[in-house]
């Protein structure tokens, strides 16, 4: 019986109507005082819902908080979840609080400049919403493309707030796209009680829309639809064979401490997956499988996985950036190749038919990783291997591509870097070569359903595979939560299927249909916006100086704390090592530029200059080297095939005029004259010319339209090839000048 059963209807409908009321009496508001407003997307919200608000008016430390209804916000009486306007804007700004607050009465309240005055106060309400319990149907037409009958939702047995049930065409993802609701079906009262079942009948000859092959049934509030649903096969309509089915899980954190919250969501992930998929042909980890890659996490690794062990499917490893970043590489390779019996950084595995590939860094860096060149001619080949264009490979790998999925957005995340990959610009030529991989990546935690889950505007289909330990959300806030994927594979389709393992539920906005031999669009990487960081590389723009030079070295495709050093020759890098100089790219133009040592006065002999890649975080790496390059510092004069006679800057005009003459010393006749305008020791533009040098010499002239007062200097180069900049010159062929006024 249901527990609604004994109450009389006078009791249940002054429920509902009390309910209307409080939604009806707080439409969509705004609250005003002064200049400052709060208004609310949506006067109710359902429990576990985001609140988002929009405001105006903010200046200085003006915040808003959440309270219980009629609250006072001061001493006893904290906020639920409050945060400053300016992390989101000033003065105008929207906030979203993904906090789950219990089903209640509220108010969002906007107060001043980190105090109680407040400027303004909006109520709300969470309202918990309950699912149909089950759909019973029995199709009376005997025509397969078509239904007919009576479909029952049996209530569940807290009716309070439900409206109607919404009925939608569905699939194995979720409701049909394009497919309107089929029907909103009210609920009905018996007597004194609510209906254990509402019916909804369809019609004779009812037609099944292209691709449906199940009915879903939501619970409808003033609030919105339920995130739940009662869903039901359609009686009769051809199943596809399942031939391969897995789950995806990433950034798992585990702690050394196995009661904290990271190690009991990965133990709550992995019984759901037992109960869903027990026939699961394999277990993907994503990387980040531990905090801090020490051995006491992994040996809580271990102990949480063997719970589990008859249970579970084979299960598949690739490093993270927290398992590797704070030792050697060497070291955690060696704890991780210990713990999860995977024996290399990367591999592949074939199951059922299908291919499994799994890529990771081959070096210790903080947040990105490395891919040598071996490892990506490794996957291109594999990618490469028994290949067709209707058949699916799978690729995982920490972190995600520049500019693709979740959270790697430079346009919306411009200070984060969620992106991650070194090479980036070759891994996604590769890509662009095998559109049917589909790469899941972790790192940024971002949650399932928020934009850009799915990516497949360019080189191949992407997944942001959310975490377990912790999400993010589009407004770069971090909220509690456990999420990953299950993955089934058929002959036509592969289907994602975002589920929540906290609350033990699908994600609807996160049920993704792949089309099997679908087109990704080809891009030309010559125009590419997204092609923009590559690996690494070092060279010096000469290769020999003289003690009195300053000493220049070009790099291409640097990060966040990347450096330069000078060293002795053969200088092997560890924490403690020091340069004899160094200089930040960061300081100076990134992710292309050029490093000028002045003053060193090095001594005869030969040195190397190291480029160090992000460095500097309290942890073992951080000498970690990404190339070198070896030049020699002589007291003898280098003989040139060209020699300046003359260097020039005209001061009857505002402008930078540079001028400079060339004569050839020797046979060569032929040179690329390159005028670098400088100020300080930074670039600001460059103009060159290629040209046949006579005998007698050729003057070059080049102007910069920028005030010759400024401070501006221009350096020239006489070099035997240019390409688009300073990182790409061939041989020197005259000794460089510095031109100032």
């Amino acid at each position: 019986m249901l527990k609604s059963a004994s109450k009389p209807i006078s009791a249940m409908l002054c429920i509902m109507i009390a309910f209307m009321v409080i939604f009806q009496a707080v439409p969509a508001q705004v609250a005003k005082a002064a200049n400052q407003a709060i208004t609310m997307d949506r006067s109710a919200y359902l429990e576990g819902e985001s609140i988002s608000i929009t405001y105006s008016g903010a200046s200085k430390k003006d915040w808003i908080g959440l309270y219980p209804k009629g609250s006072v916000p001061e001493g006893s009486s904290p906020s639920l979840t409050w945060s400053y306007t300016d992390v989101s804007g000033q003065p105008d700004g929207k906030m979203t609080f993904s906090k789950s607050l219990p089903p209640g009465d509220y108010e969002a309240i906007y107060m001043e400049d980190g105090g109680y005055h407040i400027f303004a106060r909006v109520p709300f309400s969470i309202v918990s919403l309950k699912s149909p319990e089950r759909l019973d149907f029995v199709d009376t037409d005997a025509d397969p493309e078509h239904i007919a009958g009576d479909l029952n939702i049996k209530n569940p047995a807290d009716v309070s707030n439900i409206l109607n049930y919404n009925l939608y065409w569905g699939n194995d993802v979720g409701r049909l796209n394009g497919q309107p609701v089929i029907a909103s079906i009210p609920l009905t009262v018996t007597g004194a009680t609510y209906s254990e079942y509402e019916t909804y009948t369809f019609a004779v000859n009812t037609p099944i829309p292209n691709g449906a092959t199940k009915l879903f049934v939501y619970a409808h509030s003033l609030a919105g639809e339920s995130t739940e649903s009662a869903e039901i096969a359609i009686p009769g309509v051809p199943v596809k064979k399942l031939l391969v089915s897995f789950e995806v899980i990433t950034d798992m954190h585990i702690t050394n401490n196995k009661n904290h919250v990271h190690n009991k969501n990965i133990e709550d992930a992995l019984r759901d997956i037992i109960a869903l998929n027990p026939d699961s042909s394999g277990l993907m980890m994503v990387g980040d499988n531990t905090e801090n890659g020490t051995e006491a996490e992994y040996k809580e690794l271990e102990r949480i996985f063997n719970l589990y062990k008859n249970d579970l499917p084979e299960t598949y490893f690739v490093q993270g950036n927290h398992d590797v970043r704070w030792s050697d590489w060497g070291k955690t390779s060696e704890l991780f190749a210990k713990y999860t019996n995977m024996k290399s950084s990367y591999f592949d595995v074939w199951i059922n038919g299908y291919h499994f590939i799994f890529i990771g860094t081959e070096k210790g860096l903080k947040d990105y990783s490395y891919l040598s060149e071996t490892q990506l001619k490794w996957l291109d080949e594999k990618l490469a291997e028994h290949a067709s264009k209707d058949k699916p490979k799978f690729i995982f790998h920490h972190q995600p591509l520049k500019n693709t999925v979740a959270g790697a957005n430079e346009g919306t995340l411009k200070t984060n870097y969620w992106y991650g990959v070194r090479q980036d610009t070759e891994l996604k030529k590769i890509l662009t070569k095998h559109p049917q991989s589909i790469l899941f990546s972790g790192h940024t935690h971002w949650e399932l359903g928020a934009k850009d889950t799915m990516y497949n505007a360019k080189y191949a289909t992407m997944f942001n595979a959310a975490a377990t330990s912790y999400l993010y959300t589009d407004e770069n806030k971090s909220k509690d939560g456990s999420q990953g994927y299950f993955v089934e594979v058929y002959d036509d389709k592969v289907l994602v299927k975002g589920r929540d393992f906290s609350n033990d539920r699908w994600i609807p906005n996160a049920q993704f249909e792949v089309s099997l031999g679908a087109q990704i669009p080809v891009v030309d990487p010559a125009t590419d916006p997204d092609l923009t960081l590559s690996n690494p590389t070092i060279k010096m723009v000469k290769g020999a100086y003289t003690p009195a030079e300053a000493v220049q070295v070009a790099y291409t495709s640097s990060v966040r704390e990347d450096w330069i050093g000078i060293f002795p020759e053969g200088t092997v890098l560890n924490k403690t090592e020091k340069p004899i100089a160094k200089q930040k790219t960061n300081t100076i133009q990134q992710p292309d530029g050029t490093v000028t040592f002045a003053g060193l006065n090095l001594a005869p002999g030969k040195y190397d200059a190291v480029y160090v890649g992000e460095a500097e975080y309290r942890t073992d790496n951080d000498n970690l080297e990404l190339g070198r390059v070896t030049f020699e510092v002589s007291d003898q004069a280098v003989e040139r095939p060209f020699v300046v006679t003359s260097a020039t800057m005209a001061t009857n005009t505002v402008m930078v005029d540079a001028s400079l003459t060339v004569k050839p010393t020797g046979k060569l006749d032929k040179a690329v004259v390159v005028f670098q305008l400088m100020k300080g020791n930074t670039p600001i533009s460059i103009a060159s010319y290629e040209a046949k040098v006579p005998a007698e010499g050729s003057t070059f002239n080049a102007k910069f339209n920028v005030n010759r007062k400024d401070g501006y200097q221009v350096r020239v180069l006489v070099v035997s090839d240019f390409g688009a900049d300073l990182t790409n010159v061939g041989t020197l062929l005259a000794e460089p000048v510095t031109i100032n006024e």
